[in-house]
């Protein structure tokens, strides 16, 4: 669908990793060619924070406030994330609080551990979702919803950089068998012995397709 960005109103991302989400969503919209009276703006909600720009454009859109607003995420996981907060000692003495500043990895031992999941059981999810990721890239179900991006990557052993052209997602692991994720530790035995480097998300690099919100009332004609 081709809208003119002028009628565009606001564009929201959803960003977890970035302090300075908001002003790169600014810079990023102007640059694009969408005009200075657009509103741009971030959230973040964690792992929901896309869902959460989708909700809050079309919140926006349902209460009348805009017209048209597109919804978007990103990340950039490989450049890391700063370390979680540092709260007063009032705070802390609040154990609900203080757990706030749990590594992910700890709160998926502990939900694990909640619901009786294995990790057997997690290890042949993770095997049947290679497995449909497999199925779904070779059949070129995604090659629509992927837009090339040339850029500049550095080899980790030999620190050689060079020019490549992304054009699908690297995550899914070709030909992964159940056998093959057992045999991998834990990855941080200090919290539980059930998430792993193999089944749990890879650090990712990307963004979420853009979402474009439309009022029901707007006339494209």
């Amino acid at each position: 669908m081709k809208i003119d960005p002028s009628l565009v109103e606001d564009i929201c991302l959803g960003n977890v990793g970035d302090i300075s989400a908001a002003w790169k969503t600014r810079a990023a919209m102007l640059a694009a060619g969408f005009p200075h009276t657009s509103g741009a703006s971030s959230v973040n909600r964690f792992c929901s924070s896309g869902l959460k720009a989708v909700q809050d454009i079309a919140n926006q859109i349902s209460n009348g406030s805009i017209d048209i607003g597109i919804a978007l995420g990103g990340e950039c996981m490989s450049k890391g994330r700063a370390a979680g907060p540092s709260f007063s000692p009032e705070v802390v003495a609040n154990q609900e609080a203080a757990d706030c500043r749990q590594p992910m990895i700890q709160t998926s031992e502990n939900v694990g551990n909640d619901f009786n999941i294995s990790r057997r059981q997690q290890d042949e999810y993770a095997v049947e979702s290679f497995r449909r990721a497999e199925v779904a890239q070779k059949a070129g179900w995604f090659d629509d919803e992927i837009v090339p991006i040339t850029t500049k990557v550095k080899d980790p052993k030999t620190g050689e950089e060079k020019t490549v052209t992304l054009t699908r997602d690297e995550g899914p692991r070709y030909g992964t068998t159940l056998e093959s994720l057992l045999k991998i530790r834990p990855a941080m035995p200090q919290f539980g012995d059930k998430t792993t480097g193999g089944n749990a998300s890879q650090v990712t690099d990307g963004g979420k397709l853009p979402r474009l919100g439309i009022t029901k009332a707007f006339d494209p004609s």
